[in-house]
């Protein structure tokens, strides 16, 4: 990379930073008297669970445990950056909040950077670099189409560019750093993968890009699969390229086996898998998502294939390899085709870069307009609600001042029985346990949420109360608003719990559990 190359990186990344950044900046700054910020403004019941393990890594967690379930959990390594970032707190939440993005906005120049690196393997134009890296980080599928047409759904789904940050880019830089910083981890281990002088960084990269979101490895093992099946099976320099994949896989391979052994033996670890379908939607969805790109890409690839040179199969063998991992027999299989995005820039960039001066310009220009209205959508939904305040992603104050009240009153770890609605968030504001708060993270979450609704309603007995209250080791029991919308059942009238403390409609209750 040029100096002047480097520069624009760095602008361009402060420009993505700055935009990415404004909804959040006004909702914090613009929601006083309209209830508390969470800090998020999509995926917020996820966004709570980030924050509720940096409080865990403040509390001195070094390996992750739910605090959304109790089930008994021996600990596992993952979701590393936020329990080491929550060690550079105080705890509170508005600051573990403000370290979140931090974490975002830094790591935006890090995939920026790699998006670039990556592409000038293959595209010797450098406006063309530059507008791989801009479809790449900003650019979407036609889902806005549907959207104007006021049929936000295709086949049962949203269009992918609107729930997917595997998919894109766009929703990773805009709310998802680990996400960011796994992808440029993963792009640099091609990078250094594809160049023979690289040695162990490429395996270097690849084991650190694991550490931080553990399925990127299976995303990246992919691509390398792909491109050795090629490489291998019909390249003239099998042994060079055998060398290099064993650099590039070898130090990932205890992370995998330690992972899998313990996806294998922990019973908590399986009931999360069990409940965390990632599904890939209908294949028409994906030809919404890429379709634009596909007519370019293919001409790329066929640009790519006349250098004769096995380096450059390697965006299509990871483009052919989509297909494959976005319908593989996992339940996270939505998940598998992380980055492909990427190589399909690069082979519509080559392809671009076949035509004439003119056209190709016009080209450029069409697909940006063609890729860009769905981020302009999600990021002008995000300005609308961060001017107009609503929950999820803002709470209410007086339920906040009730958390912190909680989080004062229970010891560290304590098990709270509320609302699900209730439950999610608590656990990013007090360092406790709750029964059920969080989609894939609450194991038996189908089984406990009935129970949870029918304590909290006339009709349940206090025979079935104390069975949960049992089952589940409850020391506290929360009664608020969002209980009261549930049943009508007056905890204050069961001799098992004993008010502690009760403001502003929220009441805590110690239940007779030794």
């Amino acid at each position: 990379m040029t100096r002047r190359e480097f520069r624009w990186v760095l602008l361009y990344s402060f420009i993505l930073a700055l935009v990415t950044s404004m909804p959040y900046l006004l909702a914090a700054v613009g929601s006083a008297g309209d209830g508390t910020f969470t800090g998020f403004l999509i995926g917020v019941e996820d966004g709570n669970s980030y924050i509720a393990k940096m409080l865990s890594g403040f509390e001195g967690a070094w390996l992750f445990r739910s605090p959304y379930s109790t089930a008994e959990q021996s600990g596992v390594l993952a979701f590393l950056p936020y329990l080491l970032i929550g060690k550079l707190s105080n705890g509170s939440h508005g600051q573990l909040v403000a370290l979140y993005h931090l974490f975002r906005v830094i790591a935006i120049p890090l995939l920026v950077l790699a998006v670039y690196r990556f592409s000038s393997l293959f595209i010797q134009n450098i406006a063309l670099r530059r507008w791989t890296v801009i479809v790449a980080t900003i650019g979407g599928g036609l889902g806005w189409l549907l959207i104007l047409l006021g049929q936000p759904e295709l086949a049962g789904s949203l269009p992918l560019e609107f729930y997917s940050p595997e998919t894109f880019g766009f929703l990773a830089i805009y709310s998802l750093p680990h996400l960011t910083l796994a992808r440029a981890a993963m792009l640099l281990g091609f990078v250094w993968y594809l160049q023979d002088e690289s040695r162990w960084r490429s395996g270097t990269a690849l084991l650190f890009a694991g550490l931080i979101h553990s399925p990127e490895l299976l995303a990246a093992f992919a691509a390398l699969a792909a491109h050795a099946i090629v490489v291998l099976g019909y390249g003239a320099h099998r042994k060079l390229w055998a060398v290099r994949l064993g650099r590039a896989v070898l130090p990932s391979v205890p992370l995998m086996a330690y992972l899998g052994y313990k996806a294998y033996t922990d019973p908590y670890l399986q009931a999360w898998a069990a409940q965390n379908l990632i599904l890939s939607p209908h294949p028409v969805l994906y030809l919404l998502a890429f379709g634009v790109l596909l007519p370019a890409a293919f001409i790329g690839a066929r640009s790519l294939l006349r250098r004769r040179q096995e380096a450059m199969i390697f965006p299509i063998a990871w483009a052919t390899a989509i297909p494959a991992l976005a319908w593989a027999p996992l339940n996270i299989q939505r998940r598998l085709p992380e980055g492909g995005w990427v190589a399909l820039a690069v082979l519509a960039a080559v392809g671009l870069a076949t035509l004439d001066r003119g056209p190709r310009r016009l080209g450029r220009i069409a697909l940006l307009g063609l890729l860009i209205p769905s981020t302009v959508l999600i990021l002008a939904s995000g300005f609308e609600l961060s001017l107009n305040p609503r929950e999820p992603a803002f709470r209410p104050s007086e339920e906040i001042q009730a958390f912190r009240r909680m989080g004062q009153q229970a010891g560290q770890s304590a098990i709270v029985l509320a609302s699900f609605e209730t439950s999610n968030p608590l656990p990013a504001w007090a360092p406790v346990r709750v029964v059920a708060g969080h989609g894939p993270e609450t194991a038996g979450l189908a089984e406990l949420k009935p129970r949870i609704d029918k304590f909290y309603r006339v009709a349940g007995t206090n025979e079935e109360r104390m069975q949960l209250l049992e089952d589940e080791q409850i020391a506290y029991v929360i009664h608020g608003p969002r209980e009261r919308v549930i049943g009508n059942w007056e905890p204050s009238d069961w001799e098992c719990l004993e008010i502690l403390d009760s403001q502003d409609g929220y009441d805590f209750y110690q239940t007779c559990l030794p």
